[in-house]
């Protein structure tokens, strides 16, 4: 449990020690305005939550601290029970106000009110001779009042003792004259100020108030600012700019079989809204996301295939190749089967599996969109590919013949 000692009288006869906190653990104890007296060993013997101050440790044999305040002189107290302290002790106004403890400077002799500019040190505070109060100012009138400043004037305190004025409005001091006047600033217009005006000696003693209520002027009335006058943003140019556009496979003017995937490229800087694929004027495919490719099968003979973009503006461009279909392109390859079937779906990672004409001695390659990824050399031919979702031309041939080509869109 915490605890404070403070403003106490002890007198001591032979006594080992004055005060042992030691043992108070975490508790906070504090000592402060207190008179240890007569003839005793150890002063104090204080735990890490101790706090000390403003105490006379007079007669201490030993463990004296020597924090704010504290002394060591005689109190020379008065004969009990009154203990008083001498009026020209130096324990008089020595003490210190104490958070913790409702100290009051009313010099009324209640308990904890004192008198002076501080509580003495020990349990009984001196009572200096009664002082009349100091003689207030009057007749406090307010000129040159403005919307944001007035001049306070009042007529002097007649108490030869007032070394100056403190000037407040309600409750915050605003000035501290040492003449019968004072300019007030920064105040808010068209508002009312309890104003007041008191006298003060040179101990801080201050009279009661002279009073008076001003109000400021009126606020000033602004002109409304004009709204600016919003600028219009320009609206942007048409895109007028057709896309472009190329058949990236098959290459013109080659021969294909009857069954093959178109691919092609498409750029615009507002980007790619469709690509629209025909075979000999026909729509065949119309692909709204890249990779843009389109399956198709014709008959035998030549071909025109065309791919027309379109951007996001509605401009269009279109290329057209011929190309040479033949039934005789896959019979000539040397691969006369693979799996899965062209056209069929698969997943992003699938096996595609071959049967070659025998005998041979050349192994079964597989291409993806052009590119080897897999050389088998043993039967059961077969290879593990991966491709991102679109349509991919997988190939497979054996030897120098033209490969045998699988159209499969991965899902």
């Amino acid at each position: 449990v915490d605890f404070v000692v403070a403003s106490n009288t002890f007198s001591f006869s032979s006594a080992s020690e004055a005060v042992n906190v030691s043992p108070s653990g975490s508790a906070h104890v504090t000592l402060a305005n207190n008179i240890f007296t007569g003839s005793y060993g150890s002063a104090l013997r204080a735990a890490a939550t101790t706090v000390e101050n403003h105490n006379d440790w007079y007669g201490a044999g030993s463990n004296v601290p020597h924090n704010t305040g504290d002394t060591t002189v005689g109190p020379n107290l008065g004969a009990a029970p009154s203990l008083a302290l001498p009026t020209a002790s130096p324990l008089v106004d020595a003490g210190v106000s104490l958070a913790q403890l409702g100290y009051t400077a009313s010099c009324t002799g209640s308990p904890l009110s004192y008198c002076g500019s501080a509580p003495d040190v020990g349990a009984v505070e001196s009572t200096p001779a009664l002082v009349a109060p100091l003689a207030p100012p009057s007749s406090l009138t307010a000129t040159n009042v403005t919307a944001t400043g007035l001049t306070l004037q009042w007529a002097p305190s007649p108490d030869s003792r007032t070394i100056g004025y403190r000037v407040s409005a309600g409750t915050s001091v605003v000035a501290t004259p040492t003449a019968t006047s004072a300019s007030i600033s920064a105040l808010a217009c068209g508002t009312s100020y309890p104003f007041s005006v008191v006298a003060v000696d040179v101990t801080g003693a201050i009279s009661s108030p002279a009073a008076a209520s001003v109000t400021t002027g009126a606020c000033p009335v602004s002109a409304p600012t004009p709204s600016p006058t919003p600028t219009p943003t320009p609206a942007p140019a048409p895109d007028t700019t057709p896309p472009s556009v190329a058949i990236a496979s098959p290459a013109a003017n080659t021969t294909v079989p009857l069954s093959f995937v178109v691919s092609a490229s498409a750029k615009d800087a507002g980007g790619i809204a469709r690509v629209v694929f025909s075979v000999d004027g026909r729509t065949w495919c119309t692909v709204t996301v890249a990779p843009y490719s389109c399956p198709v099968s014709v008959k035998n003979g030549w071909h025109g295939l065309t791919a027309a973009a379109v951007d996001t503006a509605g401009n269009s461009a279109s290329t057209t190749i011929r190309v040479n279909a033949s039934h005789r392109l896959r019979q000539l390859a040397r691969v006369i089967a693979a799996s899965p079937s062209s056209g069929a779906r698969v997943g992003t990672r699938f096996v595609v599996h071959a049967r070659a004409l025998a005998p041979h001695s050349r192994p079964v390659v597989f291409l993806l969109d052009g590119r080897i990824r897999c050389v088998d050399r043993v039967a059961p031919y077969a290879c593990t590919l991966s491709a991102p979702r679109g349509w991919h031309v997988v190939g497979v041939h054996a030897g120098a013949a033209q490969p045998l080509h699988l159209q499969l869109q991965v899902r």
